[in-house]
């Protein structure tokens, strides 16, 4: 049990090391969070009162204790990242069959 267990802390420690790892995970933020954020900015220095209006309620709905905000982003990022490592991960199949 105790090996197991230090097994997945390695391998959680091995994927937190990976830089695209991070570009997933700022890629999927974006995709569930950070347009609020750039909308609300644009619609502040643009004066756009929907823009405002729009991001402003979004953005009160995420920061709600019950918002399963981050049950949606690090699956996504996850899925993201395996995106960008499939080249590598086909090229380690053909690897290995030869």
């Amino acid at each position: 049990m105790k090996e197991k267990l230090i097994n997945i802390k390695n391998l959680i420690i091995k994927y937190l090391k990976e830089p695209k790892l991070f570009i997933a995970f700022l890629i999927a933020w974006m995709i569930t969070n950070g347009w609020s954020y750039v909308m609300l900015g644009f619609g502040i220095f643009l004066k756009i009162k929907w823009m405002q209006v729009v991001a402003t309620s979004y953005l009160a709905i995420l920061w709600l204790p019950c918002t399963p905000e981050k049950l949606i982003t690090i699956p996504l990022s996850v899925f993201i990242y395996k995106l960008l490592n499939r080249r590598k991960r086909i090229n380690e199949e053909n690897n290995r069959k030869i």
